[in-house]
């Protein structure tokens, strides 16, 4: 094979890898090794009914990203209807808040709904499609909207990350940003490298390799 063709065997070879790579795009801590004994109540609270709570942690993207899915850690609720919501919110900087009572139409970029059916606890993902360009964000679980009506928990013996922060929504309508311990919150996809970086990785590999190459060779 000549230069010319291994360059451009090497620069398609190394473009695919960087672009076909799947990331974590949010992750507020590891899965715990333990079963849970503890958690915190997204949705209805099955003490009071018409109580409603949930559960959010925040993200920041420097670069375009396309979600596939959603989810963290649960335990289950010994309830009928366990399905909930988790919905990806566009906030107006690192360390706001969503401004609607709970959202405004216009924070409001993707949702699904999932269940937990599993007895113990579970880390868990539903699926979720959504393209985000650079800037802050949310995810956020609950009930009483996007067609869910359930009651869920979320296990609190996972082992914290450094970096995102959770936040809050109460019954009282006001958003709080919120240090409940070890709640695992995951957003799954696929982070898009700028053109230039992706360029610059499948040159500088390709010539690395060129050069071995030769060097074998001679």
């Amino acid at each position: 094979m000549n230069t010319t063709a291994l360059c451009m065997t090497l620069l398609s070879l190394v473009t695919f890898a960087a672009l076909g790579n799947a990331d974590v795009i949010l992750e507020t801590a590891t899965m715990a090794t333990e079963e849970a004994t503890t958690s915190l109540q997204v949705g209805r609270s099955l003490l009071e009914p018409d109580s409603l709570q949930f559960l959010g942690a925040r993200f920041h993207l420097d670069l375009p990203a396309n979600v596939t899915a959603v989810g963290g850690h649960f335990k289950y609720t010994p309830t009928e209807d366990t399905s909930i919501f988790g919905a990806i919110i566009a906030l107006t900087g690192r360390d706001a808040l969503p401004q609607g009572d709970p959202f405004t139409a216009e924070e409001i970029l993707a949702t699904t709904v999932f269940s937990n059916p599993y007895w113990g606890s579970q880390d868990l993902r539903a699926p979720l499609s959504v393209s985000l360009p650079p800037g802050d964000y949310a995810l956020v679980f609950g009930s009483e909207l996007f067609g869910a009506t359930g009651c869920n928990s979320m296990a609190t013996n996972n082992p914290e990350l450094p970096g995102p922060s959770v936040i809050v929504w109460h019954d009282t309508n006001v958003w709080a940003n919120h240090a409940p311990q070890g709640l695992r919150f995951v957003v799954e996809g696929e982070i898009i490298p700028e053109p230039g970086v992706v360029l610059v990785l499948a040159f500088g590999g390709a010539c690395g390799l060129l050069s071995k190459t030769r060097r074998t060779h001679r």
